[in-house]
């Protein structure tokens, strides 16, 4: 969802995406939070740790005030290429084209332009969500391949 803003240690951020997560199983699987935070949030912040006292401390660098990128994407995703050969699709913004074309939760995307997601890294990730063409995805949706196209979203920051 697009944020208004949120503060954190008393600096408050403004107009970005945030995400949570009711995943169950995992990294996130625990009551006491609700989602983590990402890197477009800390690469904002100089993080200072102190083990011996148990104590984080943050100060705004200079990218603090940069305008945050906002996804294209329309859905989000988490690479389990490694494991289940796939990315699955872990959210939708509402009325997204994403959505619109019927992409869902859970979801396993397990080819783009006929490419497996396994031979695409992280960089070439960002690249391929951040064209303005059409792609086109192979998902597995209970045991059963389907295929669509789907051209990122434009926003405006």
């Amino acid at each position: 969802f697009l944020a208004n803003s949120a503060t954190i240690g008393g600096y408050t951020l403004k107009h970005f995406e945030a995400g949570f997560s009711l995943d169950k199983s995992g990294a996130l699987a625990s009551d006491n939070y609700t989602g983590i935070l990402g890197n477009e949030i800390l690469d904002r912040f100089d993080l200072i740790i102190d083990f011996k006292n148990k104590y984080l401390y943050i100060k705004p660098n200079n990218s603090f005030n940069d305008p945050f990128l906002l996804s294209r994407t329309g859905f989000s995703y988490v690479d389990r290429s490694e494991t289940y050969g796939a990315w699955i699709v872990s959210g939708l913004d509402e009325k997204s084209p994403a959505e619109k074309i019927g992409l869902k939760i859970d979801d396993r995307i397990t080819e783009i332009n006929g490419v497996p997601v396994t031979d695409i890294d992280f960089m070439m990730q960002k690249e391929l969500f951040n064209r303005q063409e059409v792609l086109k995805m192979k998902i597995l949706r209970n045991n059963n391949y389907l295929s669509v196209e789907y051209k990122p979203v434009t926003l405006l920051e």
